[in-house]
């Protein structure tokens, strides 16, 4: 099995340097040992595969890895481990999940919330999880209020059929937004 590890060596005019080789290494698994201590009294000890490769690691022979590199001396050396960058989605979903579910209709909102993000994530990918969450929310919320007025004016429409008064109001309502039948956000754009 193949892991990377770091070197910290000096090289041959005094300087620090820092190189990563891979290294192939035997398949370790944990061991479970047992021993008696004071005639006894026995005691479990996990011997870890990584303490198992460091052990390898350090009975290797670097002869040749020094004299490739023109090294004078290795300082340290450690495995790199894979960096466990937590994903941008998963924390979006998850503050959403946190936030979102335990209102009123929780699961509803939560379920329009993953559908804005997923439209929106192309043009939103390169930002923080916050910032994402919170457009995902702004979205959300006009989607919401255009909603509400489109269902305001449908029933307007519906009362003008036979209400003089609805269709009084519905004629307002176009001409106060110049046409424009649906209130909402329009006018902070």
């Amino acid at each position: 099995m193949k892991h990377k590890v770091k070197y910290k060596a000096i090289d041959l005019r005094g300087n620090s340097v820092y190189k990563t080789v891979t290294h192939d290494f035997p398949e370790f698994t944990d061991l479970k040992r047992t021993f008696t201590v004071n005639g006894d009294k026995r005691v479990d000890v996990i011997w870890s595969a990584d303490d198992q490769r460091m052990d390898y690691l350090s009975d290797m022979d670097k002869r040749d890895l020094m004299y490739e590199n023109d090294w004078h001396a290795i300082v340290d050396y450690w495995f790199v481990q894979p960096k466990q960058k937590t994903q941008v989605k998963e924390t979006v979903v998850a503050l959403a999940g946190k936030y979102l579910t335990n209102l009123e209709n929780g699961s509803q909102l939560f379920a329009d919330f993953l559908a804005v993000y997923a439209r929106l994530y192309k043009n939103i990918k390169g930002l923080k999880a916050e910032h994402q969450f919170q457009l995902v929310l702004d979205s959300l919320n006009i989607g919401y209020d255009a909603q509400s007025q489109a269902y305001k004016h449908a029933v307007l429409l519906l009362k003008s059929i036979s209400d003089p008064e609805a269709r009084e109001e519905l004629k307002q309502l176009k001409q106060q937004n110049n046409g424009n039948q649906i209130q909402g956000h329009q006018d902070q754009a």
